[in-house]
């Protein structure tokens, strides 16, 4: 099976875990992780994630999330059909690169 993570689960792990629902999410992104690295799960990157990767501030945090993008067995390139599907979406309200950095 091919997976997904968007921006925020990947950056999920870095934030403040005394918060119930964020220690619950992280763990989510664990087990999700750890399947990969079993090879159960194909981790998906993407030239949107690499380029909000770039975008992140924090050292840390860019590197941590440069590590699990590393793991990615598959690359996804924006194609036309990919932007456009994109602008569909922003009708509807969704912000482009959706991820707070």
């Amino acid at each position: 099976m091919r997976i997904y993570l968007d921006n925020c689960c990947l950056q999920r792990p870095l934030d403040d875990q005394t918060h119930p629902r964020i220690r619950v999410e992280t763990e989510a992104v664990f087990v999700i992780l750890a399947a990969v690295q079993a090879g159960a799960l194909s981790l998906l990157g993407s030239e949107a994630l690499d380029y909000e990767a770039g975008r992140i501030p924090d050292e840390t945090r860019c590197f941590e999330v440069l590590a699990v993008l590393a793991l990615a067995t598959e690359h996804l390139q924006v194609t036309d059909a990919v932007e456009s599907l994109a602008q569909l979406f922003e009708q509807q309200g969704i912000r482009a690169m959706d991820a707070p950095i």
